[in-house]
């Protein structure tokens, strides 16, 4: 049964990541009182049908945050309008994807599904998706290293450095929400101003 009066969040796991796993229960165990989590598994091979499978699911359960984790992250820029968190976001999944898998004709495939939106968040961003997105990059990533962070903060203007590798670390998890009513407070804000 879901409290309505609690914050929903939804996270979305990275490649071959799994809706309950570990970086689930890392955010789980870190996320303050009055928050509930959601998690769910998506089509990876198909971004397009991942992004609806999620958009669904942001609509069915009236999801109030959204944190994705690498290939999830990315992904999860595409989400406009929502808040949302960016957990090691996969900056360039055509370039990083192919660092870890056999480059076979399915993955190939899976890799074109993603390249149109890589283009698409840069022409997306604006004032209000600046605002609503903030980024938190491990400073012991292991796969990206911190080669994105630039890059991202070229387009968004909020992110944190967090004592993480590239899969969220508890002492990382802890971090993300060190800060969250400041969050919340500049969401508030920018709703205000869309009213005016």
């Amino acid at each position: 049964k879901i409290d309505w009066n609690m914050k929903r969040v939804l996270y979305v796991h990275g490649f071959r990541g799994s809706a309950y796993g570990r970086g689930y229960k890392r955010v789980l165990n870190a996320l303050p009182e009055g928050y509930k989590l959601f998690s769910i598994d998506y089509d990876e091979a198909d971004c397009s049908h991942a992004r609806e499978q999620i958009l669904n699911f942001i609509d069915e359960f009236k999801i109030d945050l959204v944190i994705g984790s690498s290939l999830g992250g990315f992904i999860t820029l595409t989400l406009n309008g929502i808040p949302r968190f960016v957990i090691n976001p996969c900056w360039d999944p055509p370039v990083e994807l192919c660092k870890l898998v056999e480059q076979d004709a399915a993955f190939m495939k899976m890799i074109r599904t993603y390249m149109p939106y890589e283009i698409w968040i840069a022409k997306s961003v604006n004032y209000q998706e600046k605002m609503l997105v903030k980024g938190f990059f491990g400073k012991y990533d292991e796969l990206f290293g911190t080669k994105y962070v630039e890059e991202f903060s070229g387009y968004y203007s909020s992110y944190e450095m967090i004592d993480s590798g590239h899969h969220l670390s508890e002492e990382g998890a802890k971090q993300i929400f060190k800060n969250i009513d400041d969050y919340w407070e500049s969401v508030r804000i920018l709703k205000n101003m869309q009213k005016d």
